[in-house]
C-alpha cells in the first residue's frame, strides 16, 4: 500500500486489510512523502504483520510499489488503494479460488464505486479468462487493478507490475499478462472504490492529447509483443508517440471520443455524455463525433433509467461495510 496525503482515508483502508478473515499475510505500505498526518496515522499502527518502509520524499505511486514488491515474501500479492477498502472475506475468497485452479494465476472482483455515502455505480466486469482478454483487446474495462490478487511468481516471466508510464499502468500490466497466464474475476463486488467529487470533475478534463497517446501507446506495444515476441517494445516507445502525437493532431476531438467511451465504462454517465457533446463541439464537422454522441446519449439515457428505478439501493452506510 502506497499511502500520499491520505490522513481521511488511510485508516479504514489499512483496517479492512488487517480485519481479513485471511490472516497469513503481510501489509508492506508505505508513506509516498506525504504533508498531512498520513505517516503519523500508518506509525501508529503496531500489528505485527505491517512491515513499514517510508519515503523520505514523494516519489509518486509507480515507484514506491515497485520498491514495495521488492520486499514482499508472501507467494500471493494484491496493491490495495490507500482511500479504498476490502470487503473482510476478499482475501479468503480470491486466494481459495487461486488455490482451486492452478490454471489462473490472478483474480480480480467487481468493485462497487462510492462518494461519502452514495453508491455510484457496480461494476460489471468478464468473469472468465477467455472474456477477460476480449475484453482487454477491445480496450474495455475488464480487470480493476487493486481488486486483483496475483501469484507473485509471474513477475518473473512477464517484467515489472508497473513500467513507468504517466498513465495506464495497470492496463499495461494485464496485457503483459494475459500475453502468457489467464485470469479470472470473482462476481462479487469485493473492493469498494472512493471517488471523490474532485475526481469526478477532473475527469472531463482528464482526456487531452497526453492521456490518449500514453494509452494508445500502450495498446501499440501490446501489438509489437503479439507480433514480435520477446522483443524489447520499450525502445519503440518514442516512435510511437511521435505517430500518434501526429494522430491526435490531424483528429483533435479523437481525446473526447475516446475518454466519452471509457467514462461510460467507469459508469461515469453523465461525464461520458458531456465529453461527447464536447467532441461536437470541438469538431462539428466530423460525422464519427455525432455517431459517438448518438451512441452515448443512448446508453446514458438507458443507464439513468435502470439507477431511477433502483433509488433505493442507491445509499451505502461505508461504516456498515465490515462490521462483524
Amino acid at each position: 500500500m502506497a499511502a500520499y496525503n491520505a490522513e481521511r482515508y488511510v485508516s479504514a483502508a489499512i483496517d479492512s486489510v488487517l480485519n481479513q478473515t485471511y490472516t497469513d499475510f503481510e501489509l508492506i505500505i508505505a508513506d509516498d512523502g506525504s504533508n498531512d498526518k498520513t505517516r503519523k496515522i500508518i506509525d501508529s499502527y503496531t500489528d505485527p504483520r505491517i512491515v513499514i518502509s517510508h519515503n523520505q520524499f514523494n516519489r509518486g505511486k509507480v515507484a514506491t510499489v515497485n520498491r514495495l514488491i521488492e520486499k514482499a515474501r508472501g507467494q500471493y500479492l494484491t496493491i490495495h488503494d490507500a482511500d479504498d477498502i476490502s470487503r473482510l472475506d476478499r482475501f479468503e475468497l480470491q486466494i481459495a479460488a487461486l488455490v482451486d485452479d492452478c490454471q489462473i494465476d490472478m483474480v480480480g472482483s467487481n468493485y462497487i464505486s462510492f462518494m461519502s455515502n452514495r453508491l455510484m455505480s457496480t461494476s460489471n466486469l468478464p468473469l472468465d479468462s477467455e472474456m477477460i482478454s476480449s475484453f482487454l483487446e477491445d480496450r474495455k474495462p475488464a480487470l480493476h487493478g487493486p481488486t486483483t490478487i496475483l501469484r507473485i511468481k509471474v513477475l518473473d516471466k512477464v517484467g515489472p507490475l508497473y513500467r513507468n508510464f504517466t498513465h495506464g499502468e495497470d492496463i499495461d500490466f494485464n496485457l503483459r499478462f494475459i500475453g502468457y497466464f489467464k485470469a479470472k474475476n470473482l462476481r462479487d463486488p469485493l473492493y469498494y472504490y472512493r471517488m471523490s467529487k474532485t475526481s469526478l470533475t477532473k475527469s472531463i478534463g482528464y482526456f487531452n492529447n497526453e492521456r490518449v497517446i500514453n494509452s494508445d501507446v500502450i495498446y501499440k506495444l501490446h501489438g509489437i509483443r503479439l507480433r514480435t515476441p520477446n522483443i524489447n517494445d520499450l525502445e519503440k516507445l518514442e516512435d510511437i508517440k511521435l505517430e500518434l502525437l501526429q494522430k491526435t493532431i490531424k483528429d483533435p476531438s479523437y481525446p473526447f471520443r475516446f475518454g466519452a467511451n471509457y467514462l461510460y465504462h467507469q459508469g461515469l454517465n453523465v461525464n461520458s455524455w458531456l465529453l461527447s457533446v464536447k467532441s461536437i463541439t470541438n469538431n462539428p464537422l466530423d460525422f464519427k463525433n455525432y455517431v459517438c454522441f448518438m451512441e452515448i446519449s443512448l446508453l446514458t439515457i438507458k443507464s439513468e433509467i435502470r439507477n431511477l428505478i433502483s433509488s433505493k439501493k442507491r445509499f451505502l452506510n461505508i461504516h456498515e461495510i465490515n462490521k462483524k
